[in-house]
């Protein structure tokens, strides 16, 4: 099974993908792989960058599954796009996947950014994130397509 998570800007996601991972899921996270391998800000190359790594992920979670393991996807999937060309993969390679759309208040979305971002800015973490300003985010959010 390939569960598939879909949500806004710090929605939990990547919380509710850490609840499968510990009952046994592999984690498949497009922003890790985006910041382990891209040093550097990518711009105009960032939307199609990240469709390639999510293109990559597909291929890992139907390796995962041809082995009987269970994955975990954890990207935005802002777009209808994005949502249909997953479902194309999986329904065409046979593989059972589940979305799991992860929603939490405006509010708490906004603080949890904010918190992020300023952390990012007091040099808090000790590996790349992903810490987009409010602004940014708010820009962000309105990519989003139900």
């Amino acid at each position: 099974m390939v569960t598939l998570m879909c949500g806004k800007i710090a929605a939990g996601k990547t919380t509710e993908a850490m609840k499968l991972v510990r009952q046994g899921a592999v984690l498949l996270s497009c922003d890790e792989l985006m910041l382990t391998v891209f040093t550097e800000c990518l711009g105009a190359k960032h939307a199609e960058t990240e469709r390639r790594c999510l293109r990559y992920l597909f291929k890992m979670a139907r390796q995962l599954d041809e082995k009987g393991l269970d994955s975990v996807i954890d990207a935005g999937f802002w777009t209808r796009k994005e949502r249909a060309e997953a479902e194309v993969f999986f329904g065409g390679h046979g593989i059972s996947y589940q979305w799991k759309k992860v929603e939490t208040s405006d509010a708490v979305r906004a603080a949890r950014i904010r918190k992020r971002y300023e952390r990012y800015q007091n040099g808090e973490f000790k590996e790349r994130v992903f810490a987009p300003s409010p602004e940014r985010a708010a820009q962000l959010d309105e990519k989003f397509e139900d």
